[in-house]
Parts: C-alpha cells; structure tokens; sequence
C-alpha cells in the first residue's frame, strides 16, 4: 500500500501547491493500492496516513531557493542526514523533517518515505493563489509524482508476486 500525502495551505500562495496536486490527481484513477490524501497545514494529524502502508510520498512546497518550479524529489533518510545543511521544506506546525523524525521514532515499522517538493516562488501569507511559474508546472509535478507511485506500487506487487507456470499471481513468502 503507498499513500500520496498532500500538504500546505492554499491561503498562503505557492504554499498551496499540495491541494493543487491532490486535486490533479483525484481527477486521476490511482493504481490499485494507491490512495491519496489532503493533509492541510499540520503534521501531527497527518501522522494516521504513515500507519499501515509500505511507502508515503510526500508533496509539499519547497521554500523558495532561486529556481521556482523546481521539482526535488528526496529520499527522507537522506534529507534528514543532511537537515543542518538544507532549508525546512514547510512553514506548518510541524515540519516535515520533524514529523519524519517523530514517524521514524513512534512507528514500530515506518513507511519508506520520498518527499517531492516543487519550488516556491514565495509562500506569502493570506494571498491565495499559486505563482504563474508554480501554477505552470503543477500539472508535470503532479504527473511525476503519478508515476513514481505507480512505479513504486509495481515493484512491490512484482517482490511478492510472481508467476506461476500456468501465468497466475503465486504470493512469494520472504
């Protein structure tokens, strides 16, 4: 099971880049075993959609850092390895790498976690409405974002299944 976790808040400008993509795709049809999520602005309600899943993709705004429309994807264990070295990938309550490190911490298996990030142009507060430069890369950021999950959701059916010589799914216990 792979979760698409949504973040930011559309009232503060380019920091509403996760309902724009949650948007997107829930006009999609999603891999089977793949559901899709709006978290909003705070992690700690957030946390119910890292439980029980094997992979979390979180989509979130990136501060701005030079290049708006930029899309990062980052490993999780990677991004916080390097956390002293990179700027917070969210204004929320609780910021990503921080509910990251409280997932890794509280959940006896945590999911593998991958962060897409789309650069900012700015988060302005109470001005609602993406940049033209975000706005024009949501729909490349959120069809990437498609594929990698159903890249991911593939990998895993294809690790624990394979075909028996009649060219059925026989589950492979590991």
């Amino acid at each position: 099971m792979i979760n698409i976790v949504c973040f930011g808040n559309e009232l503060h400008g380019d920091d509403g880049i996760g309902l724009a993509v949650h948007d997107y795709l829930a006009g999609m049809a999603l891999p089977a075993g793949v559901s899709l999520f709006y978290a909003g602005h705070n992690g700690l309600n957030a946390l119910r959609y890292f439980e029980d899943c094997q992979q979390v993709i979180i989509v979130d705004a990136m501060q701005p850092d030079g290049e708006p429309g930029r899309i990062h994807q980052i490993n999780a264990h990677r991004y916080l390895a390097q956390l002293n070295d990179v700027n917070p990938l969210s204004s929320h309550r609780l910021s990503i790498p921080e509910l990251v490190k409280v997932l890794y911490k509280t959940l006896r298996q945590p999911p593998r976690v991958e962060l897409f990030a789309l650069e900012a142009t700015a988060v302005t507060g109470f001005k609602p409405g993406l940049s033209k430069a975000v706005g024009d890369r949501i729909e490349c950021f959120a069809e990437q974002v498609y594929r990698y999950a159903a890249n991911v959701q593939l990998a895993l059916h294809s690790a624990r299944f394979q075909l028996d010589a009649a060219g059925a799914g026989v589950e492979v216990c590991r």
